[in-house]
């Protein structure tokens, strides 16, 4: 199981590097397979695989997704489902997006171990039997809008966040930190509604700042560099682009667990990486390098 772990770990760092490195120079386009699996969050304002799919053609990226959701469901409820364990297994994700329940990560640490975790690390394992370059990505949700009493919002919030970190270092995995950017740009532009009527699920605006996010997650890339705003104005796109930028793109190191230390040198004949980080051990290590479209070697020694 440690292997494992720390394969993964360190074939996700190769990957990132070689992301760089293989058209030094270039803007190269990607190609990423993207499954979301989730509940109304993810679905409303006609997806939010759909808002991120335009950013991605936007930029010249390409991305296959599909989204299987379900309104109110739990973590639990997907790890069970027939219809979710085949399409996890439909094809060779690149990133599998897991949203829990919007209160469940919410409540009482006792509860989220006992009721939350489980399920996360047992889709998380699903994901990588499918595949062991598939990347459980889990999605930070935010908390209500409890219009009046910020404090409420933000002790939602707060347990919300440390849920979802707890989830991502349980299975070694990237958060997409949509409900830190969320309440980041909440606090300082309120006026930009996030929230239907409903304070709880997500206007367009609201859509496109977890887009924004998954984004720059997904693609390694500044989001700031995307232009499609969808239904709203070019000013408000921006700002909540430049927000997606300052705390998912900015804050990587957050977000990705266990970053690990590569000297990249270059020269025509060869590509040599070197890891400095001693505290990284295993029996036997892995890597997979990708050219963005394609993985073109795959190699355990």
């Amino acid at each position: 199981e440690r292997e494992r772990e720390r394969e993964s770990m360190i074939r996700r760092a190769i990957r990132l590097l070689l992301g760089l490195v293989v058209l030094v120079g270039a803007v190269q386009s990607a190609r990423r397979k993207v499954l979301f699996i989730g509940n109304s969050y993810t679905s409303y304002n006609g997806g939010l695989h759909q808002i991120l799919k335009r950013m991605a053609e936007n930029r010249g990226h390409t991305i296959v997704s599909e989204a299987q959701t379900a309104g109110g469901a739990r973590l639990r409820d997907h790890a069970s489902s027939g219809a979710v364990a085949e399409k996890i297994k439909s094809r060779q994700w690149d990133y599998v997006i897991l949203q829990a329940q919007s209160q469940e990560p919410s409540y009482s640490d006792g509860y989220v171990a006992t009721y939350v975790l489980p399920p996360a690390k047992q889709l998380s394992d699903m994901i990588r039997e499918n595949h062991a370059c598939s990347e459980p990505l889990f999605f930070m949700t935010w908390g209500r809008e409890y219009v009046g009493d910020m404090a409420a919002y933000q002790a939602m919030d707060d347990q919300l966040r440390r849920s979802y970190m707890r989830m991502g270092e349980q299975n070694e995995a990237p958060v997409s930190p949509v409900g830190a950017v969320w309440r980041k740009l909440r606090t300082d532009y309120p006026e930009i509604g996030l929230y239907t009527g409903d304070g709880s699920h997500p206007s367009y605006a609201g859509s496109y700042l977890a887009a924004a996010t998954f984004y720059a997650m997904i693609f390694q890339e500044d989001p700031t560099a995307v232009t499609f705003r969808g239904y709203l104005s070019s000013s408000v796109a921006r700002t909540i682009r430049n927000y997606a930028r300052d705390v998912a793109f900015g804050g990587m190191d957050t977000w990705v667990p266990q970053a690990l230390d590569f000297t990249v040198t270059l020269n025509a004949a060869e590509v040599r990486i070197t890891g400095h980080s001693p505290n990284v051990k295993a029996d036997s290590y892995g890597w997979a390098i990708s050219d963005g479209t394609n993985w073109l070697q795959r190699q355990r020694f």
